[in-house]
């Protein structure tokens, strides 16, 4: 009766708590994993086109599995109840629970407040070379009354050799360096900081705010093609609406770093001849609709608009066709004077219990009319499809297997201004234009917090074209019709994390890499002799 009791009052409190928002980092795969799983089981429904979920969305989802407890393995009962030692913070009074272990934590009528390190150190070696990451700094995360959220981190990350800089094409989420050691060296490592927070007002049903942050849009277990964590967080205004349990709806407008010197702007800073370098303003604005005509059926379509140089303000109207805006402003000028804009469209389909089904299709440019004009095309886009499915005879285990093709010219654009980038990185798949990709991989959950993870990645890269927007370039480009590079990695990671956001991790990396082109997109870490190395790394982190 006791047990029954609490059930009720803690699904009562989360049916009635407000929208606060406080998004968790889409890099803690670990949670992650563990409510797609249960997805797959049919214990929750998730809209996983859309991340990071909030920590009250994820400590709701937690409470109704909670209720089905007694169908779970073992594991996953004493996983469930892991994570809930944080999430009741959401949930319960202080006090009346087994909390995680917080650096500072503090819960009132008022305020709810906690304070947490990060940090974290890895060592990985190869028969090419040696280097560590080392990274450390802290965050903390308030509910300020009923409707307020504010939330903040700062990092401060080194990489005694730079492997994750906007010319190669891997799956690192990107950091905006600061080198260390000279020009060229293959020895040359890199620093990097960064804040991410924001302030947030929320109902019960949205929530509006400005924020920092990283965020994926698009059903993935290996990059997304729409909106990837390719590129470093850049700030934005965020609506987020769910009025009715069939309807999810998601707008930003963010301010972009463009990384183009704007030399008209230049002036003296008062030490001729040095001046102030000024670089030309950029901006992304896009929105994201989510509709569930059936239950485990979530069908997401939107549109987004890369635009320079002023401020608009209808792109500030979050409903709005943003391609059509762009003509009613440039009318029948040049294509110059126009901005980049995009499509997309998500299917993701849990119908089938122990099975996920999803599909992407990111449309950068496509002219119906001669779509199957074999030199006439301008087919910019880029599909992902694939699947993640829980074994219904050991449910601890999910097997994955996605392909990605992006077309020729997708994600670019002829105005070096308003192409699909920020601080240089692209915004979509990491591979960028004229490639494709297929990832086969396992995760593994044997014991409660221990977590194996293997995969096998093959890409494959065509040229870049020319793309001057001007007669008839880039059209009727084929696909892949040279492999300038080519690569295969086998990744293997176990991570057992020790107390909430505390990790130990170990495993290995094997790489092939070839073509052309090797060694200008594979860091010169991961190149070694004749483009193969098998790297060995370990360590640990406090957060993410």
């Amino acid at each position: 009766m006791k047990k029954i009791s609490l059930s009720f009052i803690i699904l009562f409190l989360s049916l009635a708590a407000y929208a606060q928002y406080v998004p968790v980092t889409v890099f803690n795969n670990g949670i992650y994993d563990f409510l797609d799983d249960m997805a797959n089981l049919h214990y929750i429904q998730l809209n996983d086109a859309v991340k990071p979920y909030s920590r009250m969305f994820i400590a709701q989802a937690l409470t109704q599995i909670d209720e089905q407890k007694d169908k779970l393995t073992s594991s996953q009962q004493k996983e469930l109840e892991f994570y809930l030692k944080d999430y009741n913070k959401e949930l319960l009074p202080a006090k009346t629970y087994k909390k995680r272990l917080d650096l500072f934590y503090y819960k009132d009528s008022t305020i709810n407040i906690t304070v947490n390190p990060v940090g974290g150190f890895s060592y990985f070696m190869n028969d090419n070379d040696k280097m560590y990451r080392q990274y450390a700094g802290a965050e903390f995360w308030a509910y300020l009354g009923k409707h307020l959220t504010v939330f903040g981190s700062y990092r401060d990350l080194t990489d005694s050799r730079v492997v994750a800089d906007y010319m190669y094409r891997n799956d690192e989420p990107g950091y905006n360096y600061k080198y260390l050691g000279s020009v060229g060296s293959p020895k040359r490592g890199g620093s990097f900081d960064e804040t991410r927070g924001g302030i947030v007002y929320g109902w019960k049903w949205g929530s509006f705010g400005i924020i920092k942050d990283n965020f994926t849009w698009g059903s993935n277990y290996h990059g997304s093609n729409i909106i990837s964590t390719k590129a470093p967080s850049f700030a934005r205004i965020e609506l987020k609406l769910n009025p009715v349990k069939w309807l999810d709806f998601t707008y930003f407008h963010g301010w972009l770093y463009s990384e183009i010197k704007d030399d008209s702007a230049a002036y003296y800073s008062g030490n001729p001849p040095n001046h102030r370098e000024v670089y030309f303003s950029k901006y992304f604005a896009a929105n994201f609709f989510t509709v569930r005509p059936f239950k485990y059926l979530n069908f997401s379509f939107g549109n987004s608009i890369v635009y320079s140089d002023q401020l608009e303000v209808a792109m500030f109207i979050p409903f709005m066709f943003f391609k059509s805006l762009d003509h009613s402003k440039t009318g029948q000028g040049s294509n110059y004077s126009g901005q980049n804009s995009q499509l997309f469209f998500n299917i993701s389909s849990r119908n089938i219990k122990y099975v996920h089904l999803y599909a992407g299709l990111f449309l950068d440019e496509i002219a119906m009319g001669r779509a199957f004009d074999k030199d006439e095309q301008s087919n910019f886009l880029s599909l992902k499809a694939g699947t993640g499915i829980t074994l219904p005879f050991y449910t601890n285990a999910t097997l994955i297997a996605e392909y990605t093709r992006t077309n020729p010219v997708t994600y670019r654009h002829f105005v070096n201004t308003t192409t699909y980038e920020s601080n240089r990185f692209t915004m979509g798949h990491y591979l960028r234009d004229n490639s494709q990709e297929i990832y086969l991989g396992m995760r593994c959950r044997p014991i409660k917090s221990l977590n194996i993870t293997a995969g096998i990645t093959h890409g494959d890269v065509g040229p870049e074209y020319p793309y001057t927007g001007k007669d008839k370039s880039g059209l009727g480009l084929p696909f892949l019709e040279t492999k300038e590079y080519q690569f295969t990695n086998l990744d293997v990671k176990v991570s057992y994390e020790i107390l909430n956001d505390l990790f130990i991790t170990a495993g290995c990396k094997l790489s092939d890499n070839k073509g052309t082109m090797a060694s200008t997109y594979t860091a010169p870490f991961y190149y070694g002799k004749n483009g193969k190395t098998s790297t060995l790394f370990a360590g640990f982190n406090i957060g993410f």
